[in-house]
């Protein structure tokens, strides 16, 4: 037995982090004659397991005899994710969607979302209208990795990733946006890339929808704007009246990326009049503590008035009791400018 064939044998037989994804596949690869076939064989008798890793590495070996164990297991009792990786395996090894109905259910249905990744990132593989309308449904899910590779998936089946290079272009603020922890943010994101994607459906191009749009990263006030975010204080929008419609738009969306960490985020959508930040503001506000509370129940006066009494007065009150004396400091005299109605300092 060659060192190569214990190896394989080894990882087959580890499931430990070095082993959790995959089978040792250099090993496996370098084999050749009888061990490969050796090996072949035994991923294709560890089918009956529930280890997602053996259809993977069949794909990898590229076993056409594989290809039969791998249908009759699909249509067996399995995990989710033994179920996705037969769909992806049976589709790679002989072009057979018949397990896209598995992944999609798996996408729909799963209480964990490291399996619905996984699907969502088959999905790719398998294509074809259900798999595209399934991935539209889970820009909205829970956790926003999935969104993501959601949104990944959607563009590698159209061909379209070179469009989604970084924050700067229209496809990359729009995944920044579905990233957001804060609802408020990541379904309107959502929404807007389905009309995209199904526009797309239509036959229109994507210049026609902005998807070649991108802001220009040596534009002063844009540069000054990223630099003070990065880092980590009061942010600059002193170059706002420079920029143009779209770009100001963007700017608020890069701003609002922030809104859950730097506190300056707030203070700055309040200095610009920003009254598309109210939503993710009220929801920020439900849950925030300390300064960021303080800074996003000031900005919500300043965009509202007394429209935000309510909500504002109860952050502040409680604020007010802080055992941080400079925090309740700022926070009792913000309510009293806010009792007089008058925008706090």
């Amino acid at each position: 037995m060659s060192d190569e064939f214990q190896r394989f044998l080894d990882s087959l037989d580890d499931m430990g982090p070095r082993s959790m994804d995959s089978v040792d596949l250099d090993a496996l690869l370098s084999l050749s004659g009888q061990e490969r076939l050796d090996a072949e064989k035994i991923l294709i008798d560890n089918l009956v397991e529930n280890d997602w890793r053996v259809p993977r590495a069949l794909v990898d070996l590229e076993s056409v005899a594989a290809v039969e164990p791998i249908r009759r297991e699909l249509g067996k009792k399995h995990g989710e994710m033994m179920r996705v990786e037969l769909a992806r395996a049976l589709k790679e090894l002989a072009g057979d969607d018949s397990g896209r109905p598995l992944v999609i259910e798996v996408l729909q249905r799963s209480t964990g979302w490291p399996q619905r990744l996984n699907a969502v990132n088959a999905l790719v593989t398998l294509g074809g209208p259900e798999a595209d309308a399934a991935l539209l449904e889970a820009l909205d899910d829970a956790e926003s990795t999935v969104r993501g590779h959601a949104l990944t998936s959607l563009l590698k089946l159209r061909g379209l990733a070179s469009y989604d290079t970084d924050y700067y272009d229209y496809v990359g603020m729009q995944r920044v946006r579905l990233a957001s922890p804060l609802r408020s943010i990541a379904a309107p994101a959502a929404e807007a890339l389905r009309q995209d994607f199904r526009a797309l459906a239509q036959g229109v191009k994507p210049a026609a929808l902005g998807f070649d749009y991108r802001v220009d990263r040596d534009k002063d006030a844009v540069r000054r704007l990223v630099s003070s975010i990065a880092s980590g204080g009061k942010l600059d929008v002193s170059g706002w009246a420079s920029l143009d419609e779209r770009e100001q738009e963007w700017a608020v969306h890069v701003i609002l990326s922030r809104l859950t960490t730097n506190p300056g985020a707030a203070a700055a959508l309040a200095r610009l009049g920003a009254t598309s930040a109210v939503g993710p503001l009220r929801e920020v506000l439900r849950s925030a503590e300390g300064e960021l509370s303080l800074e996003v129940g000031i900005a919500l006066w300043f965009l509202l008035g007394s429209a935000s009494r309510a909500e504002v007065t109860q952050a502040l009150e409680r604020l007010a009791t802080s055992e941080d004396p400079q925090l309740s400091a700022k926070a009792a005299d913000a309510l009293r400018q806010v009792q007089k109605d008058n925008p706090p300092a």
